[in-house]
């Protein structure tokens, strides 16, 4: 695709030409005996008109008086005889007809420069989507918008949040860029506020969850749109739920336990050859930080303190899952992704992009997605959010064309549309952002659960993989040193205590209150 570089330039209305023409007075003009043309008072002439003077200055000051109007204005019989007054009339009027028109005629041109740019190039860094699925938007978006060239560039995620930073701030960054739904914090000075002109705050509020408008939103604006919602989902097993009567997922932790305890299959020392759940450690549990922060606002931590009473009971429950006399999981286990796809484990909690990994390298396993489970008493769905968010740099030079892309890709025909793509480049598609499309979802296998814990998400930074090298990262490894301590014999509150003091400090650092 070839690129088109030119810088925008407006032009400047001149304000002359709103100044105002002469006005002149009207001669009274009359028929002589013999039908000539005579004028009324032979020494009235026309004279521009001013404004009152006292008729004593006029006599006093003649600098005060008005300019004579030349000579050659006014006709003499003759020339009234021939009509040559009249064509000098007509001449005057024509040009200034003229003048006014060639007035009109910048005016409008000058106006529609200014509306309409010319030549506007627009970078797109994006994450993990191929830029083919993003093509037949972007193609449809340029034949819409003739001055408009977009160009998607696809990131590696090592070091991208530094380089968004450092590339926005020299100047050579993107216009747009993909951001984590957690990392407004470190990237406010560098983000730009959606104009109200073309998504208010009303609109914005109505278009996408709670949770967006809680992530995005600082002061009274919003600085980014999300194009597609994620959550954290139990994936099981269903046919080693057949193999031991298990009809459905578990609904509450209680079930969790009872259930996983059914899955495994422990070898003469009582360690699981298969497990029930991967639960309980640090090392071997994709996205444990994700399951750890959403066990700690489930029980009602906040990040502020989690070296309280329930903090350590989350740490506790957490590490129960792999502790003599009966673990349903282990520190030998491999990976617990690899181990739910080679079929070693029966439920593990993930994020739903995994599902996509996991069918690519097994689609004979018969996965099932449901929903998290809840603590006793509680009725509504609980889940922690982990999307990605399309956001505009603070130093692009076309600010308003890019968030007007942006909320383009976020309609209701664009994220269909982009659903449909990923789903033919992967096998399934990320669950729209706008809560009017959540009605198609409900009725897809794998979507329903994310949708309908999207209402009642909660978003909270120890996120794993993204690869942020700071608020998620910093704060995971305090979480990872409070497993792994509570594994080598350290109590459950001193661990916590531990890992409160060095939250704290990130949550200083970044100035999160």
């Amino acid at each position: 695709m070839s690129v088109k570089e030119e810088e925008l330039h407006y032009t400047k209305i001149d304000a002359s030409i709103d100044q105002p023409q002469p006005i002149f007075e009207t001669v009274p003009i009359t028929e002589g005996q013999h039908g000539e043309v005579m004028i009324e008072n032979n020494n009235t002439i026309p004279q521009e008109v001013g404004p009152d003077v006292p008729s004593d200055e006029m006599h006093n000051d003649t600098s005060s008086q008005h300019p004579v109007v030349p000579p050659a204005l006014v006709s003499d019989d003759s020339e009234d005889e021939g009509g040559g007054g009249h064509i000098k009339m007509y001449i005057i009027l024509g040009l200034i007809f003229f003048i006014v028109i060639a007035s009109l005629v910048f005016l409008f041109n000058t106006l529609k420069k200014k509306i309409v740019p010319s030549n506007v190039r627009l970078v797109y860094w994006g994450l993990w989507e191929e830029e083919s699925t993003y093509a037949p938007l972007i193609s449809k978006y340029e034949q819409e918008h003739k001055n408009i060239t977009i160009e998607y560039k696809k990131q590696v995620p090592v070091d991208y949040r530094e380089k968004i930073i450092a590339r926005s701030k020299d100047g050579s960054g993107p216009d747009l860029f993909r951001f984590h739904n957690t990392w407004v914090p470190m990237l406010h000075d560098v983000l730009s506020p959606i104009p109200k002109g073309i998504m208010s705050n009303d609109e914005f509020k109505k278009t996408f969850y709670t949770v967006a408008d809680e992530d995005l939103r600082v002061g009274n604006a919003y600085y980014g749109i999300p194009l597609y919602i994620d959550d954290l989902v139990l994936l099981y097993n269903d046919d080693f739920y057949k193999k031991v009567g298990i009809t459905g997922p578990p609904r509450t932790w209680d079930d969790v336990i009872t259930y996983a305890k059914q899955l495994t299959v422990p070898d003469e020392s009582g360690n699981p050859i298969t497990a029930g759940i991967a639960l309980g450690t640090a090392n071997n549990i994709e996205h444990f930080t994700d399951i750890l922060g959403w066990m700690l606002l489930q029980n009602g931590v906040n990040l502020k303190d989690v070296s309280t009473t329930e903090g350590e009971q989350v740490l506790k429950r957490y590490r129960e899952f792999a502790e003599p006399p009966t673990p349903v999981w282990s520190e030998t286990m491999t990976n617990s992704v690899a181990a739910f796809t080679s079929e070693k484990v029966a439920m593990i909690f993930a994020p739903s992009w995994e599902i996509a990994n996991i069918r690519s390298v097994n689609g004979e396993l018969n996965m099932k997605v449901a929903q998290l489970p809840i603590l006793p008493g509680e009725t509504e769905p609980f889940s922690i959010a982990n999307y990605w968010v399309e956001g505009v740099s603070k130093t692009s030079k076309h600010q308003k064309e890019a968030w007007e892309f942006m909320k383009y890709l976020s309609s209701k025909e664009s994220e269909t549309t982009m659903f449909d793509l990923q789903k033919k480049a992967r096998g399934t598609g990320l669950s729209y952002s706008r809560v009017d499309l959540k009605e198609s979802l409900l009725q897809n296998e794998e979507s329903a659960s994310i949708i309908a814990q999207a209402p009642y998400l909660k978003s909270i930074p120890t996120i794993s993989r993204t690869y942020d090298n700071g608020l998620n990262d910093e704060i995971n490894k305090y979480l990872e040193d409070a497993v792994n301590n509570a594994i080598s014999g350290v109590s459950y509150g001193e661990a916590m205590d531990r890992a409160n003091d060095g939250i704290q400090s990130v949550l200083e650092k970044y100035k999160i209150k």
